[in-house]
């Protein structure tokens, strides 16, 4: 993990300080809420985001990683996003509620989730119905936008293909990020991995020197905006306090 993720994760390891949710209510042709499509479009989509579905492993304060164990085969995907997949007839308010104040839904062997529910039963002659969506995602694998895009690239897979053609594309995508007989899987690269190295040693201190001075300022403006308005946006998990700090695996 990079340190930017570690920020994230550390508070939230025992209660899911922060793990995030998207809710989506929509009316829809029950044909494209098929739960095979619908499992389908969830395996594609783990797969060409592997962090979705990868485990948390800690052996220390500092050695924390990613592991993701690659699918051996299209199936094998199915059947993981399957068991990371769940169907429900709560309505908005149940499903939202039992995220934030039941049970934590996610741990470090399931950082993401996918809860669909169906509110009613399909009306006789009814061509569409209810579907209430929740993406469930830990904070240290990205934000807000990231889980918005994601809900853009799912909905439209699950309108615009054919339940044969979410098949193929399973398999062409399995084959073109799993099936090339790497030893590990590809994950990507930490944002501080990208960035580049400091010239010096004063170029160092003078980074980490800019960089505390930006933590106090973040601290110090959020502190007056939670004092000076209300926050009515229900975006992430929240808890009254913070705690202390034999397969192919790719790791980082």
């Amino acid at each position: 993990m990079g340190d930017t993720e570690l920020s994230y994760y550390l508070p939230a390891r025992e209660n899911g300080v922060n793990d995030m949710y998207l809710h989506l209510g929509f009316h829809a042709p029950s044909g494209n809420l098929d739960r095979e499509r619908i499992r389908l479009v969830w395996a594609i989509l783990r797969i060409r985001h592997p962090l979705l579905a990868s485990k948390i492993e800690m052996h220390s304060y500092d050695d924390i990683r990613f592991v993701y164990t690659p699918p051996h085969s299209a199936e094998n995907a199915l059947d993981n996003a399957g068991n990371n997949l769940e169907y429900r007839t709560q309505n908005k308010d149940e499903l939202i509620d039992s995220y934030l104040n039941g049970p934590r839904t996610l741990s470090n062997d399931r950082i993401s989730y996918l809860i669909v529910s169906f509110p009613s039963q399909l009306q006789s002659g009814a061509e569409t119905m209810r579907c209430e969506l929740l993406i469930c995602a830990a904070h240290f694998l990205g934000d807000g936008m990231a889980l918005h895009q994601f809900a853009n690239d799912f909905l439209g897979l699950l309108g615009s293909s054919t339940t044969s053609e979410l098949a193929s594309l399973l398999s062409s995508e399995w084959q073109s990020h799993c099936g090339k007989g790497d030893q590990f899987g590809d994950l990507p690269s930490a944002l501080e991995s990208r960035f580049p190295a400091a010239k010096g040693k004063m170029a160092d201190i003078a980074a980490r020197v800019d960089f505390d001075r930006d933590q106090k300022k973040l601290i110090v403006n959020w502190f007056i905006h939670c004092t000076a308005t209300n926050v009515t946006g229900i975006y992430f998990r929240a808890a009254n306090h913070f705690l202390d700090y034999p397969e192919t695996n790719a790791k980082r």
